[in-house]
């Protein structure tokens, strides 16, 4: 068994891949051409995006392992019409994910973005001149999209500060989760957004969460509530998040993500003071790979014995 690993893997991971499993060949390579001796692999692991050309130069393919949760850049590959399975690291960054939404929660709560501004300046301002603040405790939480994000935001805003927690998903029927105190059905978002005092986006990138957050829907929040993206930046219409900005429909953004990616310099999102701006860096951290790699060695295992696989995207959906 051949298994391709189109990224730059640590020397030390891939040598205990290779003594976990001393009878799959590991062949560690960069993106470009597929070298011929190595079209007859069954697995591929890694990359930033995949095409057709690829899938195509290897015949005997049988199973992706993408090494990110978004896997918009291989739905055009063919693999579901060869019925090549697509595994993700779904769940992989949801707790430092979750670290990060309650870190910019905290921020904005203490007015430590002005507060940082005052130190560049060297600025001490007397008491009573303080930043406007405000308490987290006994605030509203609405999550759109419930997968593992989510749910780890859910747990440390309710334990660790008490706060409401809303949730907004296809399915309200489901029995609700730990921490959450409601559930919506996704025809219920408008419902959620003039509800809730932080509204935290993670859903999939779909046909249908595609610019969820327009002009209405942002009309539709409370102009004291906080908005969160930290799932992709096509969930929102920024043209008009700039404009609510402006006009004080809402309170501030955290964005993780933006469209496009890089963030352009001209935006006039950099120069907000009440917008934290993070350039798509909730994700990583060191446990990330462990926890990541535990997935990837778990499936391998699975793949060999011929068992379900862990993380299978379903790629109708694209999640």
């Amino acid at each position: 068994m051949k298994i391709l690993i189109r990224f730059a893997v640590d020397d030390q991971i891939l040598a205990s891949w290779r003594e976990g499993f001393p009878t799959v060949d590991f062949i560690a390579c960069d993106g470009g051409a597929i070298a011929s001796e190595h079209r007859d692999a069954e697995v591929l692991v890694g990359g930033w995006e995949l095409d057709e050309a690829t899938v195509e130069a290897l015949p005997h393919l049988r199973w992706v392992q993408a090494t990110f949760t978004g896997v918009e850049s291989f739905l055009g590959a063919g693999l579901a019409e060869r019925g090549i399975a697509l595994t993700n690291f779904r769940g992989v960054s949801a707790p430092n994910i979750a670290e990060h939404v309650l870190a910019t929660m905290l921020a904005f709560a203490r007015g430590l973005p002005e507060l940082l501004r005052r130190q560049a300046r060297h600025e001490w301002h007397p008491y009573g001149a303080e930043p406007p603040s405000f308490e987290l405790q006994g605030q509203r939480v609405g999550l759109i999209g419930m997968g593992e994000i989510a749910r780890e935001v859910a747990a440390r805003a309710k334990c660790g500060f008490g706060m409401d927690i809303w949730g907004l998903r296809r399915n309200a029927d489901l029995p609700i989760p730990p921490n959450f105190d409601r559930v919506l059905a996704s025809d219920a978002l408008d419902e959620l957004l003039t509800a809730c005092d932080h509204i935290v986006l993670a859903p999939a990138l779909t046909p249908e969460t595609r610019g969820m957050i327009d002009a209405g829907r942002l009309d539709a929040m409370k102009d004291t509530a906080w908005l969160y993206n930290v799932g992709r930046g096509e969930l929102v219409d920024q043209d008009a998040l700039v404009d609510a900005l402006r006009a004080g429909k809402l309170a501030g953004a955290a964005l993780d993500v933006t469209f496009p990616e890089p963030l352009p310099a001209d935006s006039p999102l950099w120069d907000m003071g009440n917008v934290i701006i993070t350039a798509h860096s909730a994700g990583p951290t060191s446990r990330y790979w462990d926890r990541g790699y535990a997935i990837f060695a778990d499936n391998i295992a699975r793949f060999r014995a011929g068992e379900p696989l862990i993380n299978l995207v379903d790629q109708t959906l694209g999640y």
